[in-house]
């Protein structure tokens, strides 16, 4: 089921549905991007045209954080699992052990760590991978979908990431998925924030500590939001 806050959808489905339905479409070898929805990227496509399009033909938009939830039971009265990003995807290569995996993300150092780590670790089966710094997105694209992976994870950030994803979608036969930061907590260059962080829906609170550069962009998040609510009322 989908519903929206202000004009921005998101899936209801318990994180089980979710991943059941990301699962079923792996050997369909056709395209299918996966949103993970937080209040920034929400905040973002009520300003960004072009990302709110793309929010609007995405395959699967997951609660990704409490905030999001807590948005959809007050606008919506609507309860509903909030859904980790990261926690997601894990779990998604977990039940599909035998998956081949395209990485695109983060500094070198960084990617090659989340790859060593994917691999031994969590026993995954990464077939190629690249940095995000790149200006070539089409060179890119087309080494990918030459490489025909049964999932791409990019981690560039978003709206970067999921534009990236959607711009060369007639190139991708196969689940997609953008996972922001999470490349660097696999790289091990980033801790996740603390279980009780996470329970209370502060992770971003944890983050802003260990990286104050985030306050500006926290600001213009919640800025964007009240502006939004001032004009059109509760979502």
């Amino acid at each position: 089921m989908r519903t929206y806050l202000w004009d921005v959808p998101v899936d209801l489905f318990s994180k089980e549905e979710a991943l059941e339905l990301a699962s079923s479409v792996l050997s369909e070898n056709i395209f299918k991007q996966v949103v993970t929805l937080n209040l920034e990227m929400l905040a973002l496509a009520l300003k960004d045209k072009e990302f709110l399009k793309i929010l609007n033909q995405t395959f699967l938009i997951i609660p990704d954080g409490k905030w999001i939830t807590l948005l959809l039971r007050i606008g919506k009265q609507v309860n509903t699992e909030h859904i980790p990003g990261i926690t997601f995807v894990e779990e998604l290569l977990s039940r599909n052990e035998k998956v081949k995996i395209f990485l695109l993300g983060a500094r070198q150092e960084v990617i090659e760590k989340a790859v060593h780590n994917l691999t031994q670790v969590k026993k995954s089966t990464i077939i190629g991978y690249h940095h995000g710094y790149f200006n070539d997105d089409l060179k890119i694209a087309n080494t990918i979908s030459q490489l025909s992976p049964d999932i791409l994870i990019v981690g560039m950030g978003s709206p970067r990431q999921e534009k990236f994803i959607f711009h060369h979608r007639d190139l991708f036969s196969f689940l997609t998925v953008g996972v922001g930061g999470s490349l660097d907590i696999w790289g091990g260059f980033v801790k996740r924030a603390p279980v009780i962080y996470r329970q209370w829906g502060l992770e971003w609170l944890y983050r802003l500590v260990r990286e104050p550069k985030r306050y500006s962009r926290i600001l213009v998040t919640l800025f964007t939001l009240l502006k939004t609510v001032c004009f059109k009322g509760k979502p």
